[in-house]
């Protein structure tokens, strides 16, 4: 409990305030961090407290890896750049998905206006990530740092933990050990897979992700 309000206080005695990329790429890039990461702390401790522990272990997943960026932009001018200039690259990318949905059930003049915000949009963010892209190359869309998260991980500290994100990312990603907090055997014969909120997952979760983001 006094840790749950330590980390409460914490967030509201937080302002982050704004920072040109371009000119402050590590100021930049570690408020963009801290600020995602007190969103899911928040998260985190709603998930946990509503008995949903398969959110919980994926909210815990990404505050570690909040907890590794912050950690690799801060120590890294370059790291920190490319941290902030990975934005363009998926801007382009969330234009192209996001307009689409706009325009259904749209016609005349409002659709002629979506797609004019649209052109407007795609025009600048094209630019954007070209620039970009030209800069680190096409391997920048699928991995902004250059480098693995475990190697991160380790050179920044944190390769213990990086432990607890294989377990979160077994839940994520659905395989075989995702089935952890809803499954039990019977008489070492038979395994019972019950649906519902993983509640065994719930202590893990809210230890671990409340731990990253205090780290």
């Amino acid at each position: 409990e006094a840790a749950l309000v330590d980390a409460v206080m914490t967030f509201l005695n937080t302002s982050t305030a704004g920072w040109r990329s371009d000119t402050d790429p590590v100021a930049a890039a570690t408020a963009r961090i801290r600020t995602q990461a007190t969103n899911d702390l928040l998260d985190l401790i709603r998930e946990s407290t509503a008995g949903m522990g398969r959110p919980a272990m994926r909210t815990a997943r990404a505050l570690f890896e909040h907890l590794v960026n912050y950690r690799a932009c801060q120590a890294d001018h370059p790291v920190a750049e490319r941290y902030c200039r990975h934005e363009e690259v998926m801007d382009s990318i969330v234009i192209d998905q996001f307009f689409p949905l706009l325009e259904e059930g749209h016609t005349g003049n409002r659709l002629k206006s979506i797609r004019h915000r649209r052109m407007k949009a795609e025009r600048e963010s094209t630019r954007r990530a070209k620039d970009a892209l030209e800069r680190y190359g096409s391997g920048f869309v699928s991995n902004w740092a250059g480098s693995s998260l475990r190697d991160r991980a380790e050179a920044h500290g944190l390769g213990d933990d990086y432990s607890f994100y294989r377990v979160g990312s077994a839940v994520l990603h659905g395989n075989a050990a995702g089935i952890m907090g809803i499954v039990s055997d019977v008489d070492g014969e038979w395994s019972v897979i019950r649906t519902g909120p993983a509640l065994a997952l719930c202590p893990l979760a809210f230890a671990s992700g409340l731990r990253f983001y205090q780290t």
